[in-house]
């Protein structure tokens, strides 16, 4: 009977202290963090910029357009230059 008491008493102070000792953690955890200053709303979305994806992509389409048409035209030059070393 006393045995089973003192296992009782044991387990309530050992519940007792381990409440104790998350809120200790807890209140550590309040004190350590600071607010140095409060959050600001954006007035516009930090991405996508469409105006900058726009002239981007028109510069990559223009860029792409005129290589296309140079290798085009070299490789028109070549075949010809081609057929008239064989004849």
């Amino acid at each position: 009977m006393e045995l089973e008491l003192s296992k009782q008493a044991y387990q309530a102070y050992q519940h007792e202290y381990k409440e104790l000792m998350i809120k200790q953690s807890t209140e550590i955890g309040k004190s350590s963090i600071v607010v140095i200053s409060e959050a600001m709303v954006p007035t516009s979305p930090a991405a996508p910029n469409r105006k900058l994806n726009v002239a981007v992509s028109g510069m990559c389409g223009l860029v792409m357009g005129i290589l296309v048409v140079f290798v085009k035209q070299n490789m028109s030059s070549i075949s010809v230059v081609r057929h008239r070393r064989a004849a």
